[in-house]
């Protein structure tokens, strides 16, 4: 569904929001601002100021459907800005990752005037905005944190956030500087609540408030605050990192799925090298990953090996692959199992086997880190499923049974590739084998099942996908002609749900004179 008007413009909003109503006045020249022009504050009742900097961004570098999106809500009477990250990676002339907006529409309010959307969640109601494949998260504003207790005061961990609040509040609310930026699109100004744009050009991970509470509010953010200090070449603030090293034990205090979400993040996102340096030098391995932490006192030569590993994990996701959860995690295992080493000596049978061994222990050490983690059953198997699909890839020392090609098409072949990839950048072995395995990949037909295994993480090697895919004969699986043993969509009945004719959708505000 279209979100634009029908004469595809995108008109302003009518009303002044309370931000543009209000007097403004210019800061002095001993604050000025080091990314665009000089900021204004607009002096509010009851409120802190708001910095507001005039700091127009390329509309190219904006995704249009989050535009759109903006443009309808604010024709509608409503307020919205783009927010968090996206606005801080453009700032730092990245490309932002999503385009999320915040409102002070009310989901039900964003619901009426998208039908391309849906609500959920359960701790704080969202609406997702469709497009395709492409979702655009709009979030109604929240208020600030929720104050415990008296017989609880202790205990500040956050269990109900399900309140609304004002453009301000959602500022304060959001766990760092550079994150609580609000970008809006009409009048081309940053919004500055919580003074984020200094530390965008310092370059500083810093919370806001007391580092102390906020983060024994959500201790998730000692990971946030590792993965956004490593993926953004920054330093964390001196008081932010003294609280995370004293309460980096609360972690254990948060749902297990949330940790295991964010140290997965920590692997895929570019940056893992920097990452575990910084949860090594911060001691929250040893919160988070304690076997791993146990395994580099016992053998600690494996930290290089570790680096190298994770170095070539980086190169790998920079150059846009999306490496799967279990070979991500599967660097995390090796450095302490040789197991690409051992299997190019052979197997079974060999003279000197160091294979079986090897398997062995590779396996044992993946299922322990795997359950102290909480990593999903099926993500584990195929960690240990790497470890005999790495035998089939090194050099073989006898003649292979199968055909490059036929192993090129089984389903474990794309991760197995991937970490015989990540393993030959990291120690720079097998760099010819490694090309003779893809120049294999490269004439697998496309209606081969080559990495369908590796499910929607593991098409990273050319592997085609469920989504689009075709027959040899080019018409779409799951239409007429469709490969046997295909599913076809079936028809919905009753047609498309119409909106009730009750409930119109209500017409924009009239301009004002």
């Amino acid at each position: 569904m279209e979100s634009r008007d029908s004469d595809g413009s995108l008109a302003k909003s009518a009303a002044a929001t309370p931000e543009q109503a209000e007097p403004m006045t210019e800061f002095g020249d001993d604050d000025p601002s080091l990314i665009g022009n000089h900021p204004r504050v607009i002096p509010r009742d009851g409120a802190r100021p708001v910095r507001v900097i005039h700091h127009p961004i390329d509309p190219s570098l904006l995704d249009p459907d989050a535009v759109a999106i903006i443009h309808r809500l604010t024709r509608y009477g409503h307020g919205a800005y783009l927010v968090g990250g996206c606005v801080r990676d453009l700032l730092l002339q990245r490309k932002p990752k999503d385009f999320d907006v915040g409102t002070t529409a009310r989901p039900r309010q964003v619901k009426r005037l998208f039908r391309n959307c849906r609500i959920i969640g359960r701790r704080f109601r969202l609406a997702h905005v469709f497009f395709g494949d492409k979702i655009i998260e709009v979030s109604t504003f929240r208020s600030g944190a929720i104050e415990p207790a008296e017989s609880n005061r202790d205990d500040l961990l956050l269990t109900d956030e399900n309140v609304f609040g004002t453009p301000e509040e959602d500022a304060f609310r959001r766990d760092f500087t550079v994150n609580g930026l609000f970008y809006d699109v009409e009048t081309e100004d940053i919004l500055d609540h919580v003074d984020g744009m200094s530390d965008v050009e310092r370059r500083v991970m810093r919370t806001i408030g007391d580092p102390e509470v906020r983060l024994r509010e959500d201790p998730i953010r000692i990971l946030r605050a590792i993965k956004f200090t490593a993926r953004l070449d920054f330093t964390i603030d001196p008081a932010t990192l003294s609280a995370i090293e004293r309460h980096r034990e609360d972690i254990l205090r948060s749902a297990k799925p949330r940790v295991l979400e964010e140290t997965i993040r920590l692997l895929r996102g570019g940056a893992s090298a920097r990452s575990f340096d910084l949860l090594r030098s911060t001691r929250v391995l040893e919160v988070v990953l304690p076997d791993v932490a146990a395994s580099l006192v016992e053998k600690p030569e494996a930290w290089q090996t570790m680096q190298c590993y994770h170095g070539a994990l980086d190169r790998l996701v920079q150059s846009g692959v999306d490496v799967p959860a279990a070979v991500a995690f599967a660097t995390i295992v090796a450095p302490f199992v040789d197991i690409v080493g051992a299997a190019a000596n052979g197997g079974p049978g060999v003279e000197g086997d160091r294979w079986s061994p090897a398997f062995e222990q590779f396996n044992s050490l993946a299922t322990t880190f795997a359950t102290r983690i909480g990593l999903s059953r099926n993500d584990s198997g195929r960690v240990r499923q790497l470890a005999a699909a790495v035998r089939r890839l090194v050099p073989q020392q006898q003649k292979r049974r199968f055909t490059r090609a036929s192993i090129a098409r089984q389903p474990w072949f794309s991760d197995g590739l991937a970490f015989f990839e990540i393993h030959s950048t990291a120690l720079g072995q097998f760099d010819e084998e490694l090309q003779r395995w893809k120049e294999a990949l490269s004439h697998v037909p496309p209606q081969s099942p080559a990495g369908r295994g590796s499910g929607g993480n593991g098409r990273h090697h050319g592997g085609p996908g469920r989504r689009g895919e075709h027959s040899a004969h080019g018409v779409p699986a799951g239409g007429d002609g469709s490969p046997p043993g295909s599913r076809r969509r079936r028809r919905r009945r009753g047609g498309r749900r119409r909106r009730r004719s009750s409930d119109p959708l209500p017409p924009p505000p009239p301009p004002e004179p």
